[in-house]
């Protein structure tokens, strides 16, 4: 057995060991080989409990065994591996030729405190792992199955919203007006459901995959055109009057991603043309050094102020438990995912109830000239 001094070298030369791999097996070895050749001993071993690992008491934690073998003048020590009051193993040291001094005892004791937090620490980082592969590959299946599922029932959606508009036109032939009546429903209820579809593929983006935000110099009047014009399927069959209002400032330019803003006013719209019977919506925007702001107002009278912070609500069961049939209350996919779309690009988005009545949407952007 060599001198304390060198048991102390020993230790310094695994600690070092231990920061240098996370290969475990083949480290323990190297560890146990270091301290047989520096130390002089004729075995080293650690050997690791089975999990669950055993739990010990306060007063055990601190235990080691330093008793003779059949050798009269040979020992074995026994060091437990613990760390939080859990026995990971124990690190054994054999010598035939000479006793283990009480003053070893202490270096090695630390050594072993050493090794359980490497061990410890190996298995969280191994079960972290395993953890976010199953992740992923929870993830990618998620993915893979929303897509595929999307992409077919918008074929199957397109198909009966594209028939029933043929049908509608005449091409065919003359329609009674029961027939016209009862097609219109399914076309209209068709392009509802395409909307449907297309927004759990946008959640799908957003919780699965972040979408790419692309900005660029885009006219802020072009934006509100396009978001009127996407919905015009629905407010050429309704009867609510659907305007821009566009002050001489909305010809300015803000650099945005014109896709992801339109998307969200087009939410916004659709949302108030669902819940207005009659009246009207208003979409405008307005622009001053700072930031460029969207505006979406309808005429519904039908809204319960208190509950509208329950519209950017995930969750929909905080939603069931608000007044219906109330606006405020109502689950809307679409509104919550134009919220999102939103906070993207860097900007908020409130809702108010005016003093004139309706609701009042308002998504605010920073104007830049550069990216942001």
């Amino acid at each position: 057995m060599n001198s304390i001094e060198t048991i102390w070298q020993a230790t310094t030369s695994v600690s070092t060991l231990l920061n240098t791999s996370d290969d475990t097996e083949n480290l323990l070895q190297h560890v146990c080989d270091l301290l047989r050749d520096q130390c002089a001993v004729d075995l080293v071993q650690i050997d690791l409990m089975p999990q669950p690992y055993p739990t010990i008491s306060e007063e055990d934690n601190s235990l080691t065994f330093n008793t003779p073998v059949l050798m009269s003048d040979g020992c074995v020590l026994a060091i437990p591996l613990v760390i939080h009051n859990r026995l990971l193993g124990i690190l054994n040291l054999q010598s035939a030729s000479t006793a283990f001094p009480q003053a070893s005892v202490y270096p090695l004791h630390m050594l072993a405190n050493q090794l359980a937090h490497y061990i410890d620490v190996h298995e969280q980082m191994t079960s972290l792992r395993e953890s976010n592969q199953l992740y992923r590959t929870n993830q990618q299946f998620m993915r893979t199955f929303i897509s595929n599922m999307v992409h077919d029932v918008r074929t199957v959606v397109g198909a009966v919203t594209g028939w029933s508009g043929i049908i509608l036109s005449g091409i065919d032939g003359d329609i009674n007006d029961d027939v016209r009546d009862h097609l219109t429903i399914v076309r209209d209820s068709g392009h509802q459901l395409q909307g449907m579809i297309n927004n759990i593929g946008a959640v799908a983006q957003l919780k699965l995959d972040s979408p790419e935000i692309i900005r660029k110099q885009v006219n802020i009047h072009d934006v509100l055109q396009n978001a009127l014009q996407n919905i015009s399927y629905v407010g050429r069959y309704s009867e609510l009057k659907i305007d821009i209002e566009p002050p001489c400032t909305t010809q300015q330019e803000a650099f945005l991603d014109a896709t992801q803003v339109e998307y969200a006013l087009e939410n916004l719209l659709l949302n108030a043309i669902q819940h207005l019977k009659e009246g009207s919506v208003k979409l405008s925007a307005e622009v001053d050094t700072k930031q460029v702001s969207f505006i979406v107002q309808d005429s519904d009278n039908n809204v319960n102020p208190d509950k509208l912070v329950y519209f950017f609500e995930w969750d929909w069961r905080k939603k069931k438990k608000t007044d219906f049939p109330q606006r405020g209350g109502a689950f809307d996919l679409g509104v919550v995912i134009s919220k999102e779309l939103v906070e993207l690009q860097g900007g908020t988005i409130q809702v108010e109830s005016p003093q004139e009545g309706g609701l009042r949407f308002k998504l605010d952007f920073p104007k830049t000239s550069l990216p942001v």
